[in-house]
């Protein structure tokens, strides 16, 4: 599932971040904010409300910006509590993300950012198709809030869209407006219409909540949109069809169709009804089991850790490599992790760990990572097996590795399974609470 990063870790951007994390559209997001430990606590804060509100979404915090690397979409937010991302410091960080955020589109979320957006597109040249305002949108459900109290209905019942751009140059087409599938004019006077035109520029702007919202639910059509994803399932009414990206590998294109056939084995079953996550998982597993059988998997629980093991594997079942790790892993007893990089604007790039240990703090790339990675991209040498130095959490660890160089790619297979340092690690909870609590970024009580 899709990975979305959010520049940002004020109001604006914890609000986002929450509603992503109880949508479940995504499996993991991302908050990143230069501010030392403010987006780790406001992370930390965010992933412990899933035991209360029942999501299962991993909410990261991170320092570094280069961390949009690879990600679905990547959200605009404020920079501190009520400063949005704006302005020069505004147009230097879009900058600076053009190299890393890749054809992701990007969702700008504050009020005053439209400036920020037209700059971006003409003088970073960014893609104009690529990026979009979801600020009006708060506005909208606004709007929609005030039209259901005129009406005495449920805002659920009032469709209407805002057009310009607000404050100062919108408009509402009221013509096109309804109220329970009536025309609005049949439901409200023209006096009522003018009362709420009247009240409708004192909503702007509104509050850092409604903003939140309204980004993530811009954010939630993007990932589950038709031009999205690897592949997506249609049903005209009289056959259903499995429709994948021409640009993808042939090994992920054969993942996708088994994936979307589990979602047709789950729909011909009237008792099969799953929450969104759980039927991504279900369907995921179901593309495994029929890919890579597990009689078959089982043939291969002899052989180690090896890159070029995991290669033949992935051949013979014709799956990506990352898939035929997972796999290894569940059935096989393999415990080495995948690490991928690609060659973005000049540096290496993290751009997916696969097989990580639950427990085990965020891997990410070091200097001597990335010195290692040159020096065998410069020297043409397409494999080869030693100790890699890869960061653990806060800390740089060495461990048993098999690095394969591409052109403009890598991966690396290596044993993380003996260390410990982890989330879970009590005495990390502990010194990360210290600290957050000297900073003021979280209360007294420790968990």
């Amino acid at each position: 599932m899709a990975t979305i990063c959010i520049v940002g870790a004020g109001e604006l951007g914890g609000s986002v971040a929450h509603a992503l994390a109880c949508g479940e559209r995504a499996s993991r997001v991302v908050l990143i904010d230069e501010r030392g430990t403010v987006a780790a606590g406001k992370a930390l804060d965010i992933q412990q409300s899933g035991a209360i509100e029942g999501f299962h979404t991993r909410v990261d915090g991170a320092q570094d910006v280069t961390r949009v690397t690879g990600c679905t979409v990547c959200v605009i937010a404020d920079v501190a509590p009520a400063v949005e991302w704006q302005g020069e410091p505004g147009l230097a960080l879009m900058a600076r993300l053009k190299g890393f955020v890749g054809d992701a589109p990007i969702v700008f979320a504050g009020t005053e950012q439209s400036d920020l957006l037209l700059k971006s597109v003409g003088e970073v040249h960014l893609n104009r198709q690529g990026v979009i305002g979801s600020a009006p949108e708060a506005l909208a459900a606004a709007a929609k809030g005030i039209v259901a109290l005129e009406a005495r209905c449920a805002a659920s019942e009032v469709a209407l869209s805002i057009l310009g751009c607000p404050p100062a140059g919108f408009v509402v087409p009221w013509s096109d407006a309804s109220i329970g599938g009536y025309a609005l004019d049949r439901v409200l006077t023209p006096v009522e219409v003018r009362r709420i035109e009247a009240r409708l520029a004192r909503l702007w702007p509104p509050g850092p909540l409604s903003l939140g919202l309204a980004a993530a639910r811009v954010v939630e059509a993007i990932v589950t949109s038709d031009q999205f994803g690897d592949g997506r399932l249609e049903n005209d009414g009289q056959r259903r069809v499995i429709v994948v990206q021409r640009a993808a590998g042939a090994g992920r294109q054969r993942f996708t169709i088994a994936h979307e056939l589990g979602h047709i084995y789950l729909r011909d079953r009237a008792d099969a009804s799953l929450p969104i996550q759980r039927e991504e998982h279900f369907c995921d597993m179901f593309a495994e089991s029929l890919l890579m059988p597990r009689w078959w998997v089982r043939r291969w629980r002899h052989a180690s850790d090896d890159l070029t093991v995991l290669r033949s594997f992935g051949e013979q079942s014709g799956v990506s490599l990352a898939a035929a790790l997972l796999r290894l892993r569940r059935v096989a007893g393999w415990t080495s992790t995948l690490l991928r990089w690609r060659l973005v604007a000049g540096e290496w790039r993290l751009d997916a760990v696969t097989g990580q240990p639950h427990a085990l703090a965020e891997v990410r790339s070091t200097s001597q990572t990335r010195e290692v990675l040159w020096t065998l991209h410069s020297e043409r040498h397409p494999d080869a097996a030693g100790r890699l130095s890869i960061g653990v959490g806060e800390r740089e660890i060495v461990a048993p590795a098999q690095v394969s160089i591409g052109r403009r790619s890598a991966v690396a297979l290596i044993d993380l399974s003996t260390v410990r340092i982890g989330r879970r690690d009590d005495r990390w909870i502990a010194d990360l609470y210290r600290r957050l609590v000297d900073e003021g970024a979280v209360g007294q009580d420790p968990p």
